[in-house]
């Protein structure tokens, strides 16, 4: 191949390869389990999401520790359950919430594993991760 095919080969391949990247702004922030105490540093405006395993079929299911963030700063957008694959009956899936930032302030996000008819409530396991919007 010679010398121009060559050059023009390449700027093609960068210019593909610089048009998939992401900014880390762009990227989608989601949350696991290893991520329990890590604190989370977001921009007003921006969401991220919590994703938890979950077993509905026992009765559990996560949701807010009371007291609420408050829904000034954090407020619960959507909260969706996948299903494992396969056809296992009863196995565990994912609980996935996701949370937008609405103002810049301080908080920490607590949520807990529970039968959400239980009174009082008894956690089986919980999730904590301090917030701070920008």
């Amino acid at each position: 191949m010679d010398l121009p095919r060559k050059t023009l080969l390449a700027a093609c391949v960068a210019a593909m390869l610089g048009g998939c990247a992401a900014t880390p702004e762009e990227k989608e922030i989601v949350l696991t389990e290893q991520d329990a105490g890590r604190t989370l540093v977001l921009a007003a405006g921006k969401s991220f999401t919590v994703d938890l395993k979950s077993n509905p079929t026992t009765g559990y299911r996560w949701q807010s520790e009371p007291p609420q963030p408050e829904k000034e700063l954090l407020h619960l957008e959507r909260d969706d359950f996948t299903a494992p694959p396969g056809e296992l009956c009863g196995a565990p899936g994912r609980q996935r919430l996701t949370f937008s930032a609405r103002k810049p302030g301080q908080t920490t996000l607590r949520l807990i594993y529970v039968r959400p008819w239980e009174k009082p409530p008894r956690p089986v396991a919980a999730f904590q991760v301090p917030v701070t919007v920008k």
